[in-house]
């Protein structure tokens, strides 16, 4: 895990980095409070924060209170304050935990006691990792859920505007025969099919790819720096290497396709998440329809009208 610590003190300074680095963290240091400031900024891996209290230009109750209004909300890393004082007056701890900080450690301190202190909030960070993941995670699929996947595709679409590198999206669905036996319960059978095609999804996208349940019976996968070529590769190896076979079979039911639709930006003068999530809709429906065993449309043209803002795909 990374930390940052900043004293104007040279020598306690380098004695905490010793420390610190012996138990194992990764350790950024600062002189002054301006200083860490910047740092935290530039850094948003930094999750443990130790402040002397005394620092020229920002003192650490300034700077503790500055990092609760500005760099605390679930769009980044959680974090952990510890502030260290050589007071241990009753009203300068309230004052200093009232600042913003989670911990208040007093000087000198034991070498032990900042073992416990730090690995305490080190646990109290991965359980906080964890509740916010699982706030965001569907869980059938296991995947991330709608709101956040949605979120995903802002900011890669965001990012790829920065870079000039084109974003990927595709719909993915099973599909349930027509009409279903009087056996089998759709809502169970769309449960089995959504389950074995997320298990396959997380071993055949690429690491840095996004992968979520987008509604009932779809799944959205953003894949960053990604052209319209690339992307019909890419579904079409997916159709081929994802088999729902064993859960039809399971349910006595012929076997049917997985029918996938997409749409890389490169096609948008200005792409939104509205823009490319319709796009993605219409192709999956054209993907549906398609004769078996075509089973993935991509929308590789685009022809974009400005009347009233709308867009219109062909």
């Amino acid at each position: 895990m990374r930390m940052l610590i900043a004293d104007d003190d040279l020598i306690s300074l380098l004695a905490l980095e010793k420390c610190l680095v012996e138990l194992g963290y990764e350790v950024v240091t600062a002189r002054n409070g301006l200083e860490a400031w910047e740092k935290l900024i530039h850094d948003p891996a930094i999750q443990i924060i130790i402040l002397d209290w005394m620092m020229p230009g920002m003192d650490g109750i300034s700077l503790a209170k500055r990092i609760k209004a500005e760099l605390t909300d679930d769009k980044q890393l959680p974090r952990h304050v510890i502030i260290l004082s050589g007071t241990d007056g009753y009203e300068e701890i309230i004052r200093g935990l009232s600042s913003g900080a989670d911990d208040y450690l007093i000087k000198p301190y034991s070498f032990n006691e900042l073992r416990i202190r730090v690995k305490r909030a080190e646990k109290m960070l991965k359980e906080e990792e964890e509740r916010r993941r699982l706030v965001n995670v569907d869980p059938i699929t296991l995947l991330w859920n709608r709101a956040k996947i949605v979120e995903f595709l802002e900011e890669e679409l965001a990012r790829g505007l920065r870079n000039f590198h084109p974003t990927g999206t595709l719909l993915i669905s099973p599909t349930l025969p027509h009409p279903l036996p009087p056996t089998a319960s759709s809502h169970q059978l769309e449960k089995s099919l959504l389950e074995a095609l997320s298990s396959q999804l997380r071993q055949k996208i690429r690491c840095y790819d996004k992968a979520g349940r987008f509604s009932r019976r779809e799944i959205m996968i953003i894949l960053p720096q990604t052209s319209s070529r690339e992307l019909k590769t890419i579904g079409q190896r997916l159709s081929e290497n994802i088999n729902l076979d064993s859960v039809y079979s399971l349910y006595e039911l012929p076997c049917s396709k997985m029918a996938i639709g997409g749409v890389s930006s490169e096609i948008f003068p200005h792409p939104s998440a509205e823009a490319i999530i319709s796009a993605c809709k219409k192709a999956l429906s054209t993907a549906l329809h398609l004769r078996y065993p075509e089973s993935v449309y991509i929308i590789e043209e685009k022809e974009v009208t400005h009347h009233e803002g709308r867009t219109n795909t062909r």
